[in-house]
């Protein structure tokens, strides 16, 4: 029992680590779009955290800074793609990782 111990704690501290450390789990006062530009030999991801604690989105005005400012992370993501197919895919990919935080950060400011 104490070699399982002495070799499944390093591994789970690590794994905490890398889930504290991932930019992709965003926290409640922000959006973190995800994209993927590709490179020679595949895709990586490429991410950009968005700020909306100053957003009260229970307000429809603010709701929609909110799209905006996810909008224009979304340009600044994938704005180094050149190939047009590819840039569509990379748009896509980020709006992708972003709607589903969007709309959790919406259901909290409704009480849900």
């Amino acid at each position: 029992m104490t070699m399982l111990r002495t070799l499944t704690l390093p591994f789970i501290a690590v794994a905490g680590v890398l889930l504290l450390a991932d930019p992709a789990i965003a926290q409640d006062d922000e959006i973190v779009v995800t994209g993927k530009l590709e490179i020679p030999r595949g895709f990586e991801p490429v991410s950009r955290a968005v700020n909306i604690d100053d957003l009260d989105l229970s307000k429809p005005r603010d709701a929609d800074k909110m799209e905006d400012r996810v909008a224009s992370a979304v340009r600044r993501v994938c704005s180094n793609v050149g190939n047009l197919r590819m840039r569509r895919y990379c748009h896509d990919y980020a709006w992708a990782s972003a709607r589903p935080q969007m709309e959790r950060a919406l259901d909290r400011a409704r009480g849900g």
